[in-house]
């Protein structure tokens, strides 16, 4: 090879564009959302001043780019990254010298809804009017520190007067004026919202 020859090699070599490659995005799955969500982007030669395109599964595309992209290192980076709905979303790195990665796919799956707290029984079973608060003891499953009881009388009305003590997965100790005769409803909400089935028990 002549020196020309091997001195336009190195020059081709040198001009060559960059190939960006996706390996991972973190989280892997995640759920569709009402604002963007931050992605963590890692894989090989990412440049600074890259662009990330987003392909929604609809086919529209959002480039985000400049202060969007944070944290950047040549194998990893984050962006935001709007996310509203279930499908295959597809991600596409390119760098400022041209070099455009792979398509990477990232499947979108709404997350199931939390399992809620059950209310299997209510001690005593059949508690006596009072004037006063009384204690009642709750036991059921998946119940949750900070969770709100609602206690509806027999007239359709919330009661007032409630207040929960020591709660544990299966079971919490409520204290609660019932001062009607009548069948009473309850219904158990934890912090997460997630709603517990509604139990009702007699008060004499």
């Amino acid at each position: 090879m002549t020196r020309y020859a091997l001195a336009a090699v190195v020059l081709a070599v040198s001009l060559a564009p960059s190939t960006p490659i996706i390996n991972n995005v973190d989280p892997a799955t995640p759920g569709p959302a009402a604002k963007a969500q931050i992605l963590t982007i890692t894989g090989q030669e990412f440049m600074p001043g890259l662009t990330l395109t987003v392909s929604e599964p609809e086919g529209n595309k959002t480039v985000i780019q400049g202060k969007a992209i944070t944290n950047q290192t040549a194998s990893s980076f984050q962006a935001p990254v709007m996310i509203s709905r279930e499908g295959t979303y597809s991600l596409v790195v390119t760098n400022t010298d041209g070099g455009i990665s792979p398509p990477f796919a990232l499947g979108v799956k709404a997350r199931p809804p939390a399992e809620g707290p059950v209310i299997e029984k209510i001690t005593p079973a059949e508690p006596t009017k009072r004037q006063d608060a009384q204690p009642l003891l709750i036991e059921g499953q998946r119940f949750s520190a900070g969770l709100r009881a609602i206690v509806t009388d027999p007239m359709g009305a919330d009661v007032t007067e409630v207040q929960v003590g020591k709660v544990t997965p299966n079971s919490f100790e409520l204290t609660v004026r019932l001062e009607h005769s009548g069948e009473y409803v309850m219904v158990v909400t934890n912090p997460s919202g997630a709603v517990s089935n509604t139990r009702r028990f007699l008060v004499k």
